[in-house]
């Protein structure tokens, strides 16, 4: 999922990013998902937040595959909670439609 969202950004030169996720990559496997994903093998359009916390995970090196739904999603807010010590420092009133500092 990780590889078709930089391969829809990127296009072809995907692969050549010098990023952590390409180098745990097998190449000849990245050329066969851009042939799945040209050719509409067994790659549907997604849309929904579980698959992007998938590719995120993926991207930023917390899991490439998963055992079980929303594995990637919860390790991603794990690691996200562990470096959480400070809030933002403005309030959102929805029903004032206002934001306070």
């Amino acid at each position: 999922m990780a590889y078709s969202y930089l391969y829809s950004i990127y296009g072809p030169k995907a692969k050549t990013l010098d990023i952590d996720f390409i180098h745990r990559m097998d190449c000849s496997s990245l050329s066969i998902i851009e042939k799945m994903i040209d050719k509409n093998i067994n790659s549907p359009l997604a849309s929904s937040c579980g698959r992007l916390f998938d590719a995120i995970s993926s991207l930023i090196g917390i899991r490439d595959e998963i055992s079980y739904e929303g594995q990637a999603a919860m390790e991603l807010e794990s690691f996200c909670a562990s470096g959480m010590k400070e809030r933002y420092k403005f309030s959102i009133y929805k029903e004032r439609r206002e934001i306070y500092y």
